[in-house]
């Protein structure tokens, strides 16, 4: 279960602990109540909101009706202050723009489309990048908050090499430059 705190959504099981500052709503026509109603607690105590494809219209219960459904999502589209977004088309560099100004613990160029994992083991900061591309990739990677000095590890050879930062910006952001053969992930990993 997700609990709200502080304009985050928190997920804390034993296994892991994640916070989300955004959520990413997929094409949904039809909602319960009750998820609608947790996204728009969520976006009233400040988190990002983003409607894609399709919006929510559709009421899956009896517990409300969809014109509740219609007014909280219409309430969310019109804020003047807080407005949550609505991308009908999800591409790369629609999703990029609509992300813009969001806090994100890792960012990449808008050209560059990579997948990564981030999780916290042990209280160091573990990265897992990858290029499910058929093509090379390089590019240089953010990462924000305070995450200490780090390493590379090749999951393919186990071989570790430090990495050091190519740029540091406001004392928050580190930079590191990052290559990717198709089909290949790297870890980088606080020490």
């Amino acid at each position: 279960k997700c609990r709200l705190e502080d304009n985050r959504l928190i997920l804390d099981n034993q296994l892991n602990r994640e916070e989300f500052t955004t959520i990413l709503l997929p094409g949904v026509k039809v909602i319960s109540t009750s998820n609608m109603q947790r996204i728009y607690q969520a976006w009233k105590q400040g988190m990002h909101v983003i409607f894609t494809t399709q919006k929510p219209c559709l009421c899956a219960d009896l517990q409300g009706s969809n014109q509740t459904i219609q007014r909280m999502v219409d309430e969310m589209l019109s804020d003047s202050t807080h407005p949550a977004q609505y991308v009908a088309e999800p591409t790369p560099n629609a999703l990029y723009d609509a992300l813009q100004g969001v806090e994100r613990d890792v960012e990449f160029p808008q050209d560059c489309a990579l997948n990564y994992i981030h999780k916290i083991i042990d209280g160091k900061h573990v990265y897992l990048f990858g290029n499910i591309d058929n093509e090379e990739k390089e590019t240089i990677v953010t990462l924000n908050g305070e995450i200490g000095n780090c390493q590379w590890m090749d999951p393919h050879t186990g071989q570790t090499t430090p990495a050091v930062p190519c740029n540091q910006v406001d004392g928050q952001k580190r930079q590191y430059a990052l290559h990717l053969a198709p089909a290949r992930g790297m870890f980088l990993i606080s020490k």
